[in-house]
Order: C-alpha cells, then structure tokens, then sequence
C-alpha cells in the first residue's frame, strides 16, 4: 500500500481523476509521481511493487508476462 500510496500526486480524500481521460466508463486516471515510456510501463510499475512487497520480480519487466515470471518460485 505504501508503493501505490506513494505514486500518487494527491493524498486521500483530495485525489481527483483527471477529466475526460479514461479508456471506459469503468476506470480512471489520476495524477501521479514519475514516468512512462516504452521502457518503464504499467507492467514496470507493477512488478516494482510487487518487489517492495518482497515478491522476487525480473529486473526488467516491461511486458504483462515477465511480471510474473518467478511467480512458481516464491
């Protein structure tokens, strides 16, 4: 929690979406702290907080797959 808390720009409860970006009715986006490009992406993102949490991750994981890689490992 303290990883995802931490990629905000805003605190709780003074998080807002940024308007009229979303791919659906369903989600949102919201103002954060760093970057994405092609070779730090959502998947990046994810696998870091795994790692924070103690999960053993790629150091590069770019793509949806590689998150997961060392996952049977645990």
């Amino acid at each position: 929690m303290r990883y995802i808390e931490g990629s905000f720009k805003q605190p709780i409860p003074a998080r807002t979406a940024i308007p009229d970006v979303a791919y659906y009715e369903t989600d949102a986006f919201f103002p954060a702290n760093g970057s994405y490009h092609c070779f730090h992406t959502c998947n990046c993102w994810a696998a870091n907080g795994l790692e924070d949490a103690g999960v053993k991750v790629p150091w590069f994981s770019p793509l949806p797959s590689t998150v997961l890689w060392y996952l049977g490992e645990q």
